[in-house]
């Protein structure tokens, strides 16, 4: 009896852990101060998925990118997408950055996807398909004919 009784109180617990970190996770709209954690997240799953030069560091990484403006839509929020008919989203787990998710206007008709990157922890779990769900509505509520 006390083995049942233990075994419910341990599988209680595992499964209000497991809600309350849902809980935690949610997708919101960037904040500009949020921009260098976007960054620093695209830099780590630039190296650890060898996205571009696969000898590099984090900071060698950071360094290359920086030199060739990669993170010029992020230093300009505001101008690039919200003020574009676009729209830039974070995916916050108790307020830390972990994934990130935008919708670039090319013109009236034709948006890009842009800047998909989750961290490895929160890879395989449907956070990308629901990203890919909000900026994909987002891109039919304003008017986009076309995603590329």
């Amino acid at each position: 009896m006390l083995k049942k009784y233990i075994l419910v109180i341990f599988l209680s617990l595992a499964i209000n852990t497991i809600m309350s970190m849902q809980n935690s996770i949610e997708i919101k709209q960037i904040r500009p101060d949020q921009a260098p954690q976007v960054k620093q997240l695209i830099i780590e799953c630039c190296v650890e998925l060898k996205l571009w030069k696969p000898h590099l560091t984090v900071e060698q990484m950071r360094q290359e990118l920086d030199a060739i403006n990669e993170f010029n839509d992020l230093d300009t929020i505001e101008t690039t997408y919200f003020n574009n008919n676009g729209t830039f989203l974070v995916l916050l787990d108790n307020a830390k950055v972990v994934g990130a998710g935008s919708i670039k206007k090319i013109d009236d008709d034709i948006c890009e996807v842009k800047r998909v990157f989750f961290a490895q922890e929160y890879r395989g779990k449907g956070l990308g398909s629901q990203m890919m769900h909000h900026l994909l509505d987002f891109a039919k509520t304003h008017g986009y004919k076309k995603a590329r």
